[in-house]
């Protein structure tokens, strides 16, 4: 215990030094620059006297800055190295970990095919379920040891919905919505660690009896969302995905999340959480990294099929409360949202409360 905190007592006396000889030598200046300003006589003597006292303090004060700047250098890459040493523990035991594991569920698996229509059935299934979220754990502490090491991702081309349907044995609930030509180019492994993240949070976290995973191909790129019917999020959003970050006393560790997001930014995608409201509306490619934000309506929640009757119903209510909105897009049910730059904070909140009794189921 006494070595823990001797950094911290090293680091705080070094400080303390410091600043009381960068004080004194503040203070000392501004008294010399007074006497001049004052054009008060100064002796030899006194000359002599300042001369030592700025060559001993002003060498001591160097070699203080020297000592500690070596010092944080030296604790700064001990603690480098010791969490270096951590992290290749961590995956080391994960990797040790996983062939039992993997074993263990291979023979659940054997038991659910031995017990089908049996009264046990339904305890094998819960012992599968905590056998893969277990699995998933052990995932998660590979990945956020090599985190920070994007070249261990290789980036090839995957077809979509052979990779969601292999989740379909882990979560029967699972709706797949994508088509057989939909490929993105994408880490298999990590690709699969996002998606198993999503849909374990849906289900553990939010609760959720119903998961779909649809995909909607917009030119050169891909939008995959993962919808469910769970309780939705609550807790404060700038903080959702950030790691170690829990939300609520039954959150998880905030690692999934984490995860989640960078392993997807590292394949060269974007990781959006939306909250949907099912009293409103179906909207649909929520899109506009700039001033013009734009959204489609649409026939069925999860799905891109147009809806240009209902959009028009939205500009109608809208219109009635005052607010102008335009339709667009071939189908005519894109909406189209350009805000002037001169509007104020107000009258912004106002319009989109207008906008959101307007899409009000």
């Amino acid at each position: 215990m006494r070595n823990q905190y001797r950094p911290l007592i090293f680091i705080g006396g070094w400080l303390l030094l410091t600043v009381s000889m960068t004080s004194w030598w503040l203070i000392y200046g501004l008294m010399v620059v007074g006497k001049m300003a004052g054009g008060a006589q100064v002796s030899p003597t006194e000359i002599v006297r300042g001369q030592n006292m700025l060559h001993w303090e002003g060498g001591s004060l160097i070699l203080l800055l020297i000592l500690g700047g070596v010092s944080l250098f030296y604790y700064s890459l001990r603690e480098f190295h010791r969490s270096r040493q951590i992290e290749e523990f961590f995956a080391t035991l994960t990797h040790e970990l996983k062939t039992p594991l993997a074993s263990l569920r291979l023979q659940v698996e054997s038991l659910q095919e031995d017990l089908a229509g049996s009264q046990h059935l339904k305890l094998v299934d819960r012992l599968a379920k905590d056998s893969a979220r277990l699995e998933l754990q052990l995932e998660n502490a590979l990945f956020l040891a090599s985190v920070r090491d994007s070249n261990q991702l290789h980036l090839e081309s995957l077809r979509l919905k052979k990779m969601v349907t292999v989740l379909k044995d882990t979560w029967p609930e699972i709706e797949v919505g994508i088509t057989d030509q939909c490929i993105v180019l994408a880490d298999t492994r990590a690709l699969e660690g996002v998606l198993k993240n999503l849909v374990q949070n849906a289900r553990v976290h939010g609760q959720a009896s119903q998961i779909k995973i649809s995909a909607l191909e917009e030119g050169s790129q891909v939008r995959l969302s993962v919808e469910d019917n769970g309780r939705g999020f609550k807790g404060d959003s700038k903080k959702l995905g950030q790691l170690f970050a829990r939300h609520t006393a039954v959150s998880g560790s905030g690692i999934g999340l984490y995860l989640a997001r960078t392993l997807t930014e590292k394949m060269k995608g974007r990781l959006e959480a939306i909250s949907r409201r099912n009293n409103t509306i179906p909207i649909a490619a929520i899109r506009g990294p700039g001033a013009m934000v734009a959204f489609d309506v649409v026939k069925t929640r999860g799905t891109d099929e147009p809806d240009a009757e209902t959009t028009k119903l939205v500009l109608t209510r809208a219109r009635e409360q005052g607010l102008i909105l335009i339709s667009c897009g071939v189908y005519g049910n894109a909406i189209r949202l350009l805000v002037p730059l001169t509007a104020s904070d107000t009258l912004l909140d106002e319009g989109l409360d207008v906008l959101e009794s307007a899409l009000a189921a």
